[in-house]
C-alpha cells in the first residue's frame, strides 16, 4: 500500500547482521503467505556477482532449514543462460557453463553441504530443463534454485536475487516484472544492499 507502507535504512558494521534481519521478514512472509502470481514477493540486489552468490547460498541454507518449505530462489546475471541449451552452447561466454561427464558445471554456487568440501554443483544431463544442481563430489542436492531465464519468466520464484547492473539491462524488457512485479502484486520486500557502493 503505497500510503502506508515505508523504506527502512539499517547501517551497522560489517558482519552485524544487517541482510538476515531482513530476510528473517521475508522468509516469515513467505511462509505465510502463498505466491499467487510469477512475481517475487522479494527482490534482493546487490552491487557486486561475488556479494550476490553468497548471499543466494546463505537464503538456501536458511530455507532448507525450514520444515516443508516451497520456497524458491531465483537468480539473474551475467552467469545465468537462457535455457540449457544456451548453458552448454551459448554466443555469451559468461552464459556457457562447462561441459562435464555428467551435465553442465554451475558458475553460480559451490556445495555447501557440511559434509562437502565445496565440490562442484553440476546440472545433471539427466534432469533436462529442470532446475536440479547435484554436488559431483557429495551428491548432495539443490531443488529450489531458479537459474535459467526461461523458468523465471514462466514460473516466477518467491526470492529474487540480481545485482544493480542486471536490473538495467532488464528495465524495459519481459523479465521487468521480476523486479517490479505488477500492478496489482508487486513486491512486499526490496533490499537494495551496499547503497553506499
Amino acid at each position: 500500500n503505497s500510503e502506508t507502507s515505508a523504506g527502512t535504512c539499517i547501517t551497522a558494521g560489517t558482519g552485524a547482521g544487517k541482510t538476515l534481519a531482513f530476510y528473517i521478514a521475508a522468509l516469515s512472509s513467505c511462509i505465510a503467505e502463498q505466491r499467487l502470481s510469477n512475481t517475487p514477493s522479494t527482490v534482493a540486489l546487490y552491487p557486486r556477482n561475488e556479494l550476490l552468490r553468497d548471499q543466494v547460498k546463505t537464503i538456501i541454507e536458511l530455507v532448507s532449514g525450514i520444515d516443508d518449505s516451497e520456497i524458491s530462489i531465483g537468480v539473474l546475471y551475467g552467469a545465468v543462460p537462457r535455457n540449457r541449451n544456451e548453458a552448454s552452447e551459448s554466443n555469451y561466454p559468461q552464459r556457457q557453463w562447462s561441459k562435464t561427464a555428467s551435465g553442465l558445471k554451475c558458475p553460480i554456487l559451490n556445495c555447501f553441504n557440511e559434509s562437502c568440501n565445496e565440490g562442484a554443483l553440476i546440472w545433471p544431463n539427466e534432469v533436462g530443463e529442470k532446475q536440479i544442481l547435484r554436488c559431483e563430489d557429495c551428491g548432495y542436492e539443490i531443488s529450489n534454485l531458479v537459474f535459467t531465464r526461461d523458468k523465471l519468466d514462466e514460473e516466477g520464484c518467491d526470492i529474487f536475487f540480481s545485482t544493480f547492473e542486471t536490473l538495467n539491462w532488464h528495465l524495459r524488457g519481459k523479465l521487468s516484472r521480476l523486479f517490479l512485479g505488477e500492478s496489482d502484486s508487486p513486491p512486499k520486500f526490496v533490499l537494495l544492499d551496499e547503497i553506499h557502493t
